[in-house]
């Protein structure tokens, strides 16, 4: 629903081991600007979470396929690490 009125889609494909680094290493090093927790929650990695991010390329990748080819028009741009990111950002 949201990709169709969409002007601009960014899609963040980082590779997975760069996506399971910044997920432990935000276990260990704390930042306190990204202190986006319940009070009281304590920052914990689930299997659940490292299974959802190593599923996540398989599940997604024929619906946005589809959603790229059913609303040809939405600008589509794919971010597969941070030098795409800062390339972006200019």
């Amino acid at each position: 629903m949201r990709y169709k009125k969409a002007d601009l889609v960014l899609y963040f494909n980082y590779p997975r081991w760069i996506c399971y680094w910044r997920a432990f290493k935000r276990l260990f090093v704390k930042h306190n600007a990204l202190d986006d927790r319940a009070t009281g929650c304590k920052e914990t990695i689930r299997f659940s979470l490292l299974r959802y991010m190593w599923t996540f390329q398989k599940r997604v990748h024929r619906q946005i396929f589809k959603l790229q080819q059913e609303y040809p028009l939405v600008r589509f741009i794919e971010i597969k690490g941070d030098s795409n990111l800062r390339n972006l950002e200019r």
